[in-house]
């Protein structure tokens, strides 16, 4: 069998016979599903041994757009184009449109004719006269504004009166004439324009509007509006014959499967014409990021048109079956804001799915097979045929039916075609289902494979966290602050904001104490001008309380490590009405102080809980053969050391934690064995396990759950590490961290020198900066769109020539590229709904840049 090279080689071959250019027929030999369609076509044509470049282009044409649900009548589509009775695109997408509505059912050839304009010859006294009535129409105008009208208004009036007519030919004579009425072009009609002045209207009267609540509160910049509409190019009830399914069978036949108009119109009289969809998950294990987009289009559109969705559990695996995915995917469609009319199996059909099977087997299109899982992947992998392939039917029957009546051994046999070819822990993580929605709707709906990039989901989850998270303040690696000339025992509470910098937002009550406790990366002993943290003699900004000055500072003998600051504040700075410093850091209080709650580590029940809970811990992990391998080799008393003094930190019940940096802890375990998040997942849950067998309560189980997973990121790398990797109880939300306004420590204040993204202003600057960078690069795109529709009396752009040029001698810019942006093109306006003999106008328009871009007029 030949191999993927050979393959593409001899398509490529062909597809050049045919006029199309190299770098076209390259392209289109590696589209695996588009090169069989057009070797397809170039068979049925008769075009195989070669054809002109003209009626090769035509031939691409309808390998691209050429309906699938009519596929039964393409063979007669190519004998019009062969014969020369079609000759152009606008012929070939009228014909496209008809077929569209036929079907599979009988063609009315003259009404395709008419459809597809054959027959019909514009004569060159045709295109003059019609020329000649929108000029003398447009005289005045013409006239007074000379060469700044836009002249494709007048060729699109000419184009709906001459539908059939050659576009570059009337563009010609459309030139001619108005060149003959204005003479040549004077300096004056080269200048640009002047920009009109824009008249701003009077703004609204003000209204009281109520305040809004903080949950509902907008972020700062919105994302640009999504079409109100994502099911809009979908076909609706009424036009689900549209729709079909094409199965290749590996004996080169293909199966095209597409509802005729009489079980469509049974199909209507049952729903009443309602949307009816259906969501297909197989309860084999956990919903992942694709499952969202597939609810978002199966539930959405049917709650979108008034219409109902099936839960449908695709139950044909017992195996692999369990209750338990089968009410995880219940409760995470009710969290996704889904609700499904019903929930239905697919075993409830089995004896119908059992004769549909017998059926395949029968008409030879199906077989019992006996490879391994290991052997059909190889054997495809080296394109080669199953060796039961061609058993007889008889003996494919008999063994089929032994394996309904359990005869055979699991696994042993599969009924195969002859045919070629875990929820990913969102929830856990805080992401809200409004997020996922959000991204699902802005990503749109394709039949296309595509990749979409993860900042794409993170975009989404900031802005909605930015707007319903409310913030807290703690410190990841604290140190310790004495304020000398605060009374002992001052106690004060000063207020912080659940969503700084909004009017709306709540506050709650932060202890300050004269012992408070900084980021360890807000202060250096030495200071510099690019430093705007805190150091000896400076002064900071304690967040929503007062402005400290560093007086002194202790060290550790042997480390040299700074253990505790001496400090000053400004008690009267608010009655003073002094400007505030600079930099502001976050403050956490000191616990031993009144007036605070205590740690988890105490509510948990201290150090007997700690010791109780390893033990438990470790039980659970070394008697799951899957975890207990990464400890081979592991001092398991110093390892259960280790732990306790680790989770007594983590919970709040020690003031620093000596072990290693969780990135550099775990490095050789992710490089030499494997270790990633699935396997961190199941520590988690032995842990959350082990803390229900102590009755742990709920809330307090969940709280310490939530601190556990801030070390998902210190491990992997997700996020930059810090010197101790874990945050404290207080750092449970710590996700929703924001610059200089959350828990965490800005990062332009860290010990080393900011970098070139935080100095830009981090995600939401970047974020910015692309929105705007790519907003230029479309600017010209969309000032030339709307002059050439007619919605723009003027466009600044080069000419299409000189800007292609260097396309053209450089990278092989052909006429083949044009048809397909062409295409995409068409593809985008019937996608927002343009009806279709606008369409056809606005893509007539476009096809007369082709002569101005490739010099053909």
């Amino acid at each position: 069998m030949a191999s993927k090279d050979e393959v593409e080689a001899a398509c490529m071959s062909l597809f050049m016979c045919i006029g199309l250019e190299e770098t076209v027929a390259k392209n289109a030999a590696k589209n695996a599903k588009f090169s069989k369609t057009l070797e397809d076509v170039i068979h049925e044509a008769g075009a195989a041994s070669g054809c002109p470049k003209g009626k090769g282009n035509l031939l691409y044409t309808v390998a691209s757009k050429y309906p699938a649900n009519a596929l039964c009548h393409r063979p007669m589509l190519l004998g019009y184009v062969m014969c020369e009775h079609m000759k152009s695109t606008a012929q070939l997408d009228g014909a496209f449109e008809y077929l569209r509505k036929v079907g599979t059912t009988e063609v009315d050839k003259k009404a395709l004719e008419e459809a597809s304009g054959v027959g019909v010859v514009v004569t060159a006294e045709q295109i003059k006269a019609a020329v000649a009535e929108e000029m003398e129409a447009n005289t005045a105008r013409l006239l007074e504004e000379r060469y700044r009208v836009n002249l494709n208004v007048l060729l699109g009036a000419v184009t709906r009166k001459l539908k059939w007519a050659d576009g570059a030919a009337v563009r010609s004579v459309l030139e001619a004439s108005v060149e003959a009425l204005l003479g040549p072009k004077m300096e004056a009609d080269l200048a640009p324009p002047e920009p009109k002045k824009k008249t701003k209207a009077a703004p609204p009267p003000k209204e009281d509007k109520p305040a809004a609540s903080t949950q509902s509160a907008e972020p700062s910049t919105a994302a640009p509006a999504p079409p109100d509409d994502p099911y809009a190019f979908l076909p609706k009830p009424d036009a689900n014959n549209d729709v079909h399914t094409t199965v290749n069978f590996s004996d080169g036949r293909i199966l095209r499967v597409a509802n005729t108009p009489e079980a469509l119109s049974l199909h209507l009289s049952r729903t009443g014409g309602k949307v009816v969809t259906r969501f297909p998950p197989e309860p084999n294990g956990y919903l992942h990021i694709g499952h969202a987009k597939a609810m978002f289009v199966d539930f959405g559109m049917a709650r979108h048109y008034g219409g109902v969705c099936y839960l449908r559990y695709d139950d044909t695996n017992p195996e692999a079956e369990k209750l338990e995915y089968i009410q995880h995917i219940e409760e995470i469609a009710s969290w996704m804001g889904w609700e499904a009319w019903k929930v239905t199996y697919s075993s409830d059909y089995f004896e119908q799915l059992y004769e549909l099977a017998v059926q395949l087997i029968k008409s030879g299109n199906a077989y019992v097979c006996h490879q391994t899982k290991d052997e059909i992947e190889a054997s495809r992998e080296k394109r080669e045929p199953s060796p039961w392939r061609e058993r007889p039917i008889e003996e494919s029957l008999r063994l089929f039916e032994d394996m309904r009546r359990g005869m055979v051994d699991e696994g042993k046999a599969t009924l195969r075609m002859k045919m070629d070819h875990k929820w990913v822990g969102l929830r856990r993580r805080g992401v809200p289902a409004t997020a996922i929605n959000a991204f699902c709707r802005d990503i749109g709906i394709t039949r296309n494979e595509n990749i979409i990039a993860m900042h794409r989901l993170e975009h989404f989850v900031r802005t909605e966290l930015d707007a319903t998270s409310p913030r807290a303040l703690a410190v990841l690696r604290p140190l310790k602050v004495v304020v000398s000339n605060m009374a002992e025992g001052h106690f004060e509470e000063v207020e912080a904001k659940t969503f700084p910098g909004r009017d709306a937002s709540e506050s709650y009550k932060v202890p300050l104490t004269r012992t408070v406790y900084i980021e360890a990366t807000d202060f250096r002993l030495k200071d510099d001008k690019d430093y705007y943290g805190l150091a000896p003699g400076k002064t900071v900004m304690l967040r929503y309380a007062y402005p400290i000055t560093c007086t002194s500072f202790s060290q550790d003998p042997v480390s040299g490590q700074v253990t505790e600051l001496a400090a000053t504040y400004d008690p009267d700075h608010y009655t003073a009405g002094r400007k505030p410093p600079k930099l502001e850091t976050s403050m956490a209080p000191d616990s031993t102080q009144a007036g605070t709650a205590p740690t988890l580590y105490d509510r948990l029940g201290g150090a007997a809980a700690v010791d109780a809970a390893v033990d438990i811990f470790y039980g659970k992990l070394m008697a799951d053969a899957v975890i207990a391998p990464f400890f081979e080799g592991i001092d398991m008393k110093k390892q259960r050391r280790k732990q306790v003094a680790f989770m007594s930190y983590v919970f709040g019940g020690a003031d620093g934690y000596q072990g290693r940096d969780l990135g550099i802890a775990h490095k050789r375990l992710i490089l030499e064995k494997g270790l990633n998040e699935g396997h961190f997942d199941m520590v988690a849950n032995h842990l959350a396990e082990t803390l229900r067998s102590l009755n742990v309560p709920t809330d307090l189980l969940n709280e310490a759950m939530a601190v556990v997973e801030t070390a998902r990121p210190a491990i992997f790398g997700q996020s930059r590490r810090p010197s101790v990797p874990i945050s404290r109880s207080a750092a449970a939300s710590s996700r929703n961290h924001q610059r200089a306004t959350s828990m965490a420590p800005d990062s332009t204040q860290a010990g080393t020198a900011p970098t070139l993204y935080d100095r830009l202003g981090g995600a939401a600057a970047v974020d910015a900066a692309v929105d705007i960078f790519y907003g230029k690069l479309m600017a010209d795109a969309v000032a030339f769109m709307s002059y050439v529709f007619g919605g723009a009396d003027g466009y600044q752009g080069r000419d299409l020539g000189i800007a292609h040029k260097r396309l053209i001698l450089e990278k092989g810019l052909n006429e083949g590229h044009f048809d397909m942006v062409a295409n995409h093109l068409a593809e985008t306006l019937r996608s927002l709904n343009v009806p279709t003999e606008l369409l056809n106008e606005a893509m007539a328009v476009v096809a007369t840049a082709k002569p101005a871009i490739f010099g053909a007029a």
